[in-house]
């Protein structure tokens, strides 16, 4: 894994061993910011199960202002702490170690326009009441914009989650064994 495009092109990204994540491979995350455009450069960004952070740390490094990371895995923590240092963003990221279900929406620091929800696949078997409502939370919570894209990532073969009323979907990409829903908040 590495930094596709921007300041920190080229930097290699360390990634907890063994089976605990499954970062987004490089040519998915280049077809997906592609499709992203400007919609990638933003004020704010949440990288939600962040793992060793790839997807907030590209979208740091191709412009976006601030980001803030939220992780609970201990490995997957110790690589993204190592990897926003290496990538010089100590400046501009927050590290939220906690269950994401957990988190206290209120600590964000800057407005989001722009969220990567990238939930370990097998939550889609064992824990979808829970994945819908951190669809929901987003929605709700005041601090992701209206007109913020939210970046959903799912199993191909998973049974799609409820997307709420208040999220427009605006594409469908398939990517390898990934399906990924960009989406629009519409309200407040």
């Amino acid at each position: 894994m590495r930094i596709i495009t921007g300041i920190a092109r080229g930097r290699r990204l360390l990634c907890p061993e063994g089976l605990g994540t499954r970062p987004i491979l490089d040519a998915q995350k280049q077809a997906l910011f592609n499709v992203l455009g400007d919609r990638a450069v933003v004020d704010g960004v949440v990288d939600v199960f962040a793992g060793s952070g790839g997807l907030g740390l590209e979208a740091l490094s191709r412009g976006s202002e601030h980001a803030t990371f939220i992780e609970r895995g201990k490995p997957a923590l110790d690589c993204l702490r190592q990897n926003i240092e290496n990538c010089n963003f100590s400046e501009c990221s927050q590290v939220i170690a906690s269950d994401v279900y957990k988190v206290d929406w209120s600590r964000l620091t800057r407005p989001i326009s722009l969220a990567f929800i990238d939930a370990p696949f097998p939550m889609f078997v064992d824990d979808r009441p829970r994945l819908e409502k951190l669809l929901m939370t987003v929605v709700e919570v005041p601090i992701v914009a209206v007109g913020a894209t939210i970046v959903w990532r799912m199993p191909d073969d998973a049974v799609e989650v409820p997307i709420p009323p208040a999220l427009v979907i605006d594409d469908v990409r398939e990517y390898g064994r990934s399906r990924i829903f960009l989406l629009t908040k519409t309200v407040a």
